[in-house]
């Protein structure tokens, strides 16, 4: 009988912890991972068991990026094994190992079982004693095994193949995804109305380990920007304490960034340890003195007809203009987040009053960030008439109808003008068109400021159909690069009110 042939056997080997880590998080809700490990590889098929895999670890996505050694590697299959090391799996695993087993009885008298464990099966034990007698009882509290046995592991740990075509040691790069980790950026603003600056302008992220592993000493980057990965986070939400007032504001470090193709990457400085379910706070950046202009806005509503039972004044609402240079101490790029304002009461407390969100704004770029709605400032939309005609229209005459002429020619057109006519249908009468519908409305915007210490200015949102004909009365106009959506700025004084009138005809048909 022949002995059927066997293939090589692989060589097994743990790698240590990882020398250099770089953690790449992204707001999506995942990170890419790049880690140097120490490969101790034999010639030939090596069972490489790479351990503290996240638990989160995107199938299929390991790289061998790079490698240093003296031969070549090839990464021949992979598989995740997840975190298994239980009792019971402890307990199996360690059959044919020396066990120490303590036994507690009362009045704190202790004795001792030692021995090979032969044999585990739910809560029972059969150890083989030095003497050669078998004792079998239960497992207890207090037991004491040998080495961790090969295979058991508390995190998840990936079983690489790999194939080395010379015996020795290796530095290898790994790279792989991994989920459960995201990055948000939140935005602090202390605004000074007053001088139209923003005494403070801060940007801080939290990055949220969901991993199920820890990144100890990790190099960490944080990239800005929608990739096209489906988000997998959960919004995480938190607000940095503002400096008392007439006290210093604590200095916040100042990180860089750079362009990655189409996206801004934020370098964090020094390394950064983060354990599982972590939300790690670190200050990206801080401004002082930023100007800003604020406007009160109007914007598009429909209004009501006049005398209407829901006659009501509406808010005006409230924004900052800003722009993203460094004329405006800004200049870099500022990551999509949620903006928390704060303004100063009498006594110079910051009074949380308002929140924006923040869109990716690049370098020079113009944005706004909303204050809601003024308690001061209020309008209302009013339609003061309309009205429907259909003016007279002259009727065009009908084209000529083509006639035969006779001879070899009939019903040839005989120059250009006939040709242009060749299909025209002599004796028929067109229907009659339908006249244009045009309507005409008179409407007013009415505005007040209950304000008693200055006059404000209020821009004016409205929406017209195409080729409206539009006529303001007074000294106000409306502006705008749309001819459908334009605008129109009025200045109210103080506990005054100014009606904004104007007429638009437009067709309806």
């Amino acid at each position: 009988m022949t002995k059927k042939k066997q293939g090589p056997k692989s060589h097994f080997t743990n790698t240590p912890a990882p020398a250099q880590r770089e953690l790449t998080v992204y707001s999506n809700g995942f990170a890419v991972v790049q880690e140097w490990r120490k490969l101790d590889l034999s010639k030939g098929l090596n069972q490489v068991l790479i351990d503290g895999m996240p638990h989160t670890y995107f199938a299929n996505s390991l790289m061998l990026f790079e490698y240093t050694g003296e031969g070549d590697l090839t990464v021949v299959q992979r598989s995740l094994r997840p975190a298994n090391l239980t009792p019971d799996a402890l307990l199996s695993k360690s059959v044919g190992q020396d066990i120490t087993i303590r036994l507690h009885s009362g009045g704190g008298k202790q004795s001792t079982i030692k021995g090979e464990l032969l044999a585990y099966s739910g809560n029972k034990l059969i150890v083989k004693l030095a003497n050669g007698r078998t004792w079998m009882g239960n497992a207890t509290d207090d037991m004491e095994l040998g080495e961790l046995p090969q295979g058991l592991t508390n995190n998840s740990a990936l079983d690489v193949e790999v194939d080395a075509t010379t015996t020795g040691v290796y530095q290898a790069k790994l790279l792989y995804f991994a989920g459960g980790l995201q990055w948000n950026a939140f935005h602090q603003a202390v605004y000074d109305e007053k001088a139209g600056l923003l005494r403070r302008f801060n940007c801080e992220v939290g990055v949220l380990n969901n991993s199920g592993t820890v990144f100890g000493q990790a190099q960490l980057k944080l990239l800005a920007g929608d990739i096209g990965m489906q988000d997998a986070h959960r919004e995480v939400m938190f607000m940095a304490a503002s400096a008392p007032a007439g006290g210093r504001a604590a200095k916040s470090r100042q990180q860089s960034f750079e362009s990655v193709g189409e996206h801004k990457l934020y370098p964090v400085d020094g390394k950064v340890s983060l354990t599982h379910g972590e939300n790690k706070e670190i200050p990206l950046f801080a401004a002082t003195d930023v100007p800003v202009e604020q406007e009160y806005y109007l914007p598009y509503g429909v209004a009501r007809q006049h005398g209407s039972e829901d006659e009501a004044l509406e808010p005006v609402s409230v924004k900052l203009k800003l722009v993203n240079n460094a004329e405006s101490r800004l200049g870099k790029p500022l990551p999509a987040g949620r903006v928390s304002i704060f303004q100063l009461d009498s006594s110079g407390s910051p009074q949380f009053t308002g929140a924006a969100q923040l869109g990716h704004i690049a370098d020079g770029e113009r944005f706004e960030l909303s204050l809601g709605t003024s308690g001061d400032i209020k309008a209302e939309r009013c339609l003061l008439s309309f009205e429907e005609d259909q003016p007279e229209q002259k009727r065009p005459e009908p084209p000529r109808p083509l006639r035969p002429l006779g001879g070899p020619d009939v019903g040839k057109p005989r120059n250009p003008h006939d040709l242009l006519r060749h299909d025209v249908i002599s004796g028929e009468e067109s229907e009659e068109e339908e006249k244009p519908l045009y309507r005409t409305e008179v409407r007013a915007v009415n505005i007040h400021n209950f304000k008693s210490d200055r006059e404000v200015s209020v821009t004016v949102h409205d929406e017209f159909p195409a080729q409206a004909e539009v006529k303001v009365e007074g000294e106000h106009k409306f502006e705008g690069k749309s001819q459908t959506a334009q605008f129109a700025r009025v200045t109210v004084p103080s506990k005054g009110k100014v009606t904004l009138k104007y007429t638009v005809r437009y067709r309806v048909r």
